[in-house]
């Protein structure tokens, strides 16, 4: 029987994060990890999203929200001042007012077993999966002892063969996504065995895949050279967006803390961060 957690802390909650998906996972480039504390808070309600504005916020008061764990770091590529004229800094300030704490984790849920890939692999039905380096998926443990950016996407192959055209369709139906808004690179009739993924911006690891003899390769942020030089290597792309791929994140990450704090009430955003309309 799995011990209770009433009456658990801010900084516990961390170090049960920590514990089951560690900060230290992170690229070097990342910032992951309590990033606003209050440390001996108590905390009976959890709010996860994919990244804060003031909406969330607002959403969080209105639940009366303790703490709440994103993907994308609250604070990230340097924060110089904090005033209350700036969106984030409004934010930041209505947090600290209200005493919310802000737990991210950003590519450690990218990597760990269970995390946003893992869940794209389990959408799309991919079996086989393996890490982009071809090898097994491993724990959070021997992911810190081999600190590989291989972890951070996967590879598994469709049950049977599709045509890419089918491929499109199926991210469509299965992230929720408007067809417009998809971009592909690749023959829509080729077909399609094996696949890449890495969910957010992962179009550097397209040549990596190509490499473990994937035929396409899902991700988001596709820029232009990236997908010539993708056409040119004979490798298809599919761009479902950053926010296509990774809008399943306050969903996983629910699942994954409900593991470990079966007596916290944990909610999933319900804020449309998605800043792009479709004309």
């Amino acid at each position: 029987m799995k011990e209770k957690n009433i009456d658990l802390s801010v900084r516990e909650i961390t170090e049960l994060i920590e514990e089951a998906i560690p900060s230290s996972l992170q690229e070097d480039w990342d910032n992951s990890g309590l990033l606003l504390g209050f440390g001996n808070r108590k905390v009976k309600k959890i709010l996860t999203c994919l990244e804060l504005d003031m909406r969330v916020v607002e959403e969080a008061i209105s639940k009366d929200v303790d703490m709440i764990v994103t993907h994308h770091p609250l604070i990230f590529g340097g924060l110089r001042s904090i005033n209350d004229s700036d969106p984030m800094g409004e934010a930041i300030i209505e947090l600290i007012r209200r005493e919310i704490s802000v737990y991210s984790s950003h590519t450690p849920f990218d990597k760990i077993s269970g995390g946003n890939n893992d869940a794209l692999a389990g959408l799309l039905g991919l079996k086989n999966i393996t890490d982009l380096g071809g090898g097994k998926v491993r724990d959070a443990g021997a992911m810190l002892e081999d600190p590989s950016e291989m972890h951070i996407g996967r590879i598994g192959q469709f049950k049977q063969t599709m045509k890419l055209s089918e491929v499109v369709d199926l991210c469509c139906d299965v992230l929720s996504i408007n067809p417009l808004s998809m971009r592909v690179v690749g023959d829509l009739e080729a077909d399609i065995d094996k696949v890449g993924i890495c969910t957010g911006a992962g179009a550097e690891y397209i040549g990596t895949a190509k490499a473990q003899g994937c035929q396409l390769f899902i991700t988001g942020d596709l820029k232009y050279h990236q997908a010539r030089d993708a056409e040119l290597a004979g490798i298809c792309v599919i761009d479902a967006g950053h926010y296509g791929t990774e809008k399943i994140f306050p969903a996983v990450m629910k699942v994954q803390l409900e593991k470990f704090l079966q007596d916290i009430d944990i909610m999933v955003s319900e804020v449309d961060l998605d800043p792009f309309t479709v004309l």
